[in-house]
């Protein structure tokens, strides 16, 4: 079995796609379709992970069913 590896940004941020492209490493955009609205009783850094990790589930949603067969990274923030 021939597994192969994909890098996949969550992110439409240009400058986060820049970022990336400077490793020198393939990789694909995959814009979420999450709500980032903020909640003032959680702290800063908690909104944050939870922004991160819905932005990442939406990801593995969107392609989990692709029939290539590979291990993925997402890179949310």
């Amino acid at each position: 079995m021939d597994i192969k590896h994909e890098f996949i940004l969550g992110s439409s941020s240009p400058r986060r796609k820049e970022l990336i492209q400077l490793l020198g490493i393939p990789f694909r955009i995959i814009v979420p379709d999450v709500d980032e609205t903020l909640n003032q009783q959680l702290s800063l850094e908690v909104q944050c992970q939870n922004i991160s990790k819905n932005k990442a589930y939406n990801i593995k949603q969107m392609v989990d069913g692709e029939k290539k067969k590979t291990s993925k990274l997402i890179l949310c923030a």
